[in-house]
């Protein structure tokens, strides 16, 4: 990619990464967005260990947005924490297959201390992150309403961006940009289709109650 193209996509990757982060500061603070903190901790883990292969791949421009973006999930994980902890109006809660994502992260970690190979860790890391994704997922099928798609819609904005800045095209960096924008936006689809089978489910449950007082009415 020229240089001005990769700064330009640098500089709209960190504002869109910044916006992303304050909107769901915002929605923490007013207690209208609930996350599984499992979540967030496999973020800081893998995003950890995505520097780790972004260095070793030079790949600087997305190592340099990633590591404000362990910043942005420490405070989050720990907001995150104290939400669940003090809402006890939840009907969620943290199971133990959510922490499955972890072993495949000290794998990747182990693969690549063995062989040195930062793609093999990469892929592994991926797999990681996306495992990582279903209890907040899995937190979405239950409680719908407690997420939004405006919080995937902009990230999916920023990865497909920031795949602009790429000085050369290897599974690492494309699994840290483009790869992670097409996952969002699956991602997003999960919520909307949550939003719509509470929806629906609703409708179905008041239609008994609207023939009933329609019947009363006529006797």
């Amino acid at each position: 990619m020229p240089q001005t193209v990769i700064i330009i996509c640098f500089t709209l990757g960190i504002i869109l990464h910044a916006f992303s982060y304050v909107q769901r500061f915002q929605g923490l603070h007013r207690r209208t967005y609930e996350m599984n903190p499992v979540t967030p901790l496999v973020w800081l883990i893998t995003n950890l260990l995505t520097l780790v292969f972004l260095a070793a791949t030079e790949n600087w421009w997305l190592f340099s947005a990633g590591a404000l973006g362990v910043v942005y999930i420490s405070v989050f994980f720990a907001w995150s924490i104290k939400v669940m902890r003090q809402d006890k109006r939840r009907c969620w809660k943290i199971q133990p297959v959510d922490y499955v994502c972890f072993g495949l992260s000290l794998t990747a970690a182990g693969l690549f201390y063995a062989t040195g190979d930062a793609s093999v860790g990469a892929l592994l890391v991926f797999v990681s992150g996306v495992l990582g994704e279903m209890p907040q997922l899995r937190k979405d099928f239950v409680a719908p309403r407690t997420d939004s798609m405006r919080y995937y819609l902009v990230p999916a904005l920023r990865y497909f961006i920031l795949t602009g800045t790429l000085t050369h095209v290897d599974f690492v960096g494309l699994s840290n940009s483009l790869y992670w924008g097409m996952w969002i936006v699956v991602e997003t689809a999960w919520i909307a289709f949550c939003q719509v089978r509470v929806r629906v489910a609703k409708r179905r449950a008041l239609a008994p109650e609207t023939v009933a007082v329609s019947i009363d009415d006529r006797s």
